[in-house]
């Protein structure tokens, strides 16, 4: 069985999608998660949810677009 790059692509932009709902989820009701002794404010999810919203274009593109 062979794993092709477009394979890889298409399962992260499964996984980019959703972190990015999830980001969007805890941003828009304010929700503040403790981690490793830190706590990931509300806007720390909105750039969080930007950035894998981009990635999540670019595997879409990589993914099923691109020839």
């Amino acid at each position: 069985m062979r794993i092709t790059a477009k394979d890889v692509f298409k399962f992260l932009s499964g996984v980019f999608f959703a972190t990015t709902t999830s980001s969007a989820y805890f941003a828009w009701y304010q929700v503040s998660v403790p981690f490793l002794g830190l706590t990931v404010t509300p806007d720390l999810w909105v750039v969080r949810g930007f950035i894998h919203f981009v990635l999540f274009l670019i595997a879409v593109y990589c993914g099923f677009v691109r020839k």
